[in-house]
This record gives C-alpha cells, sequence and structure tokens, in this order.
C-alpha cells in the first residue's frame, strides 16, 4: 500500500484509512483472490521518465555494435496500469486506443502483448487500461 504523507491540507490519508477500516471491520478479513490466486484488481504507479541524450542507444541492435550510453531522469508525473478481470471473455485494452480482442496473439499493441506473453498469462478475459498525468508521446 502507498502511504502518503500529510498533505497541503494536514491530512493524514493513510492513518484516516487505517481508521475507516477498522471501523468497518475490513482489516480483520483476508485480501480476496479470484480462483487461480490472483488479485481481484491491480493497480500499479510507476514515475515517467525522459530521456536527456542517447535516446535509443538502450537498445540491443544499437548498443551490441557501438556501446550505448544514456542519460534519463524520472519525473513528478505519473503513469497508472489497471489490470482487472472481466465477466465476458477476451481482452479489451484501453489506451490511447480501444482494443477488444479474443486472445493474446491478437493484441496490436506490442508492449502489452509481448507483457501478456512473457508474464504467462494465460487468462482469457482481462481489462487493462493505461493511464498518464500528460499525454501520450509527450515525455
Amino acid at each position: 500500500m502507498c502511504r502518503r504523507r500529510p498533505g497541503r491540507n494536514g491530512i493524514n490519508f493513510w492513518a484516516e484509512r487505517q481508521k475507516a477500516d477498522r471501523q468497518i471491520g475490513a482489516l480483520d478479513k483476508p485480501l480476496r483472490f479470484f480462483h487461480v490466486g490472483l488479485p481481484e484488481m491491480i493497480i500499479t504507479r510507476s514515475p515517467l521518465r525522459i530521456s536527456l541524450g542517447g535516446g535509443g542507444t538502450d537498445l540491443p541492435s544499437y548498443y551490441r555494435h557501438h556501446g550505448g550510453f544514456l542519460i534519463a531522469a524520472a519525473i513528478d508525473k505519473y503513469i497508472y496500469i489497471t489490470v482487472h478481470r472481466r465477466f465476458v471473455d477476451g481482452f479489451l485494452l484501453k489506451y490511447s486506443q480501444l482494443e477488444e480482442v479474443g486472445g493474446i496473439n491478437e493484441i496490436k499493441h506490442p508492449i502489452i502483448r509481448e507483457a501478456l506473453r512473457l508474464a504467462g498469462v494465460q487468462e482469457r478475459n482481462l481489462e487493462i487500461a493505461s493511464m498518464a498525468d500528460i499525454p501520450a508521446g509527450t515525455c
């Protein structure tokens, strides 16, 4: 869980959340999992990075022949990825475009398709959404 520091208004969100959870008994209940042992929803947040120099030299096709050098920095803007199980078969992908396909091999977005293959995902009913604090292609 993300433990936030008190914001500008002095509210400690983590403490407030724990207090609310105690009142409804949520801390006494175990995490609910699907039948395959996956959490019901996965939400991630990662900082965006900007290349200050050497963009492309970190690709194997370049650095194997010429070496590589890259200067990058993380910024205070984020990308969010959510993964959620659907109630119907097929993949629903939401990024700068919308895709609804029946299987991993039909996914047009190369990063999503290969990440699912690499992770060995066997599920056929996932919704994956990508959102960012800034428009696509600006970082």
